[in-house]
């Protein structure tokens, strides 16, 4: 039960950091001009995929860093 509590800590901790600091946008488009509503919306889905968007948003970082 511990390790689910901190998967949620985690994943809810990301989301708080990518909504402050724009990087939501870049990790989903959907969210461009969306309003806070939406963006409330989307923090279940987030706490629960928070590895796949986190791979998403290296992956990003990494093709923006090496453009081929």
């Amino acid at each position: 039960m511990k390790y689910v509590l901190l998967y949620l800590i985690i994943g809810f901790l990301l989301y708080i950091y990518c909504l402050f600091s724009d990087k939501l946008k870049v990790i989903d488009q959907g969210t461009i001009g969306s309003s806070l509503l939406f963006k409330l919306i989307i923090i279940p889905g987030w706490l629960v995929f928070w590895p796949l968007l986190f791979y998403k948003r290296i992956k990003l970082k990494q093709h923006d860093t090496n453009p081929s």
